[in-house]
């Protein structure tokens, strides 16, 4: 119930505002929020927060709108367009050139890849994105492991599978800002335990893939 009065107020903020950075914003968090439950509606609300971005002028609102556009992509299946959008935010990202828009311009690269299977080009981008958290963006190295472990099970290289889900969950555990009791930390375990279970049943460690399969049930089970 809460994050339905939360989407409410997004949404009415949206329909009251008046076309400035503020509409953006919200556009884009009530995008990211749709991306998985309703991937049509986030891309609609993503391309509008895109087009307001450009209108402002504003290169940091650009390029988070395009970061939400590919977030909606992914689950519709449209790689092409996830990949022309990722082929567009490079610019931007040298442009804005900090840390984090460097990180996730790779980042979308590297999904688009890995999304068409090309699993050597996906893993180039990625490992710039471990080289740029490592650096540069230590607060971020828990979801960046967590990614690293996901990619690295698809592209079917389960033994550094295996070492980056072991450093997300060390990673995870010791910070002392989760709340582990989260949604979003939920959502993250699920995909933790479902990449541990998925390089266990490559090494054919199949009563291990097991276990790890029905934790991240648990956590999939515990957010709906």
């Amino acid at each position: 119930h809460s994050q339905n009065a939360w989407i409410d107020s997004l949404k009415h903020s949206i329909a009251t505002s008046t076309p400035d950075s503020n509409r953006v914003t919200s556009l884009i968090t009530l995008s990211s929020s749709y991306r998985f439950s309703y991937p049509d509606s986030g891309l609609i609300l993503a391309q509008q927060a895109l087009a307001l971005s450009k209108k402002l002028k504003d290169d940091n609102l650009t390029f988070w709108s395009i970061v939400a556009v590919c977030g909606c992509l992914y689950p519709l299946g449209n790689f092409s367009a996830e990949l022309n959008y990722a082929l567009e935010i490079q610019t931007l990202a040298k442009k804005i050139n900090t840390p984090l828009s460097r990180g996730y311009a790779n980042g979308l690269m590297s999904d688009a890849y890995l999304n068409f299977g090309e699993y050597k080009t996906s893993i180039f981008y990625w490992r710039k994105v471990i080289d740029i958290t490592e650096n540069e963006l230590p607060g971020e190295l828990t979801a960046v492991y967590g990614n690293s472990a996901i990619i690295f099970a698809r592209a079917k290289e389960y033994n550094s599978a295996l070492i980056y889900v072991k450093k997300a969950y060390r990673a995870l555990y010791e910070d002392s800002n989760v709340i582990h009791d989260s949604s979003a930390i939920k959502f993250f375990s699920s995909n933790i335990f479902e990449a541990w279970g998925e390089a266990c049943a490559g090494k054919q460690q199949y009563d291990s893939a097991l276990y790890y399969y029905h934790i991240s049930l648990h956590f999939s089970e515990s957010i709906d």
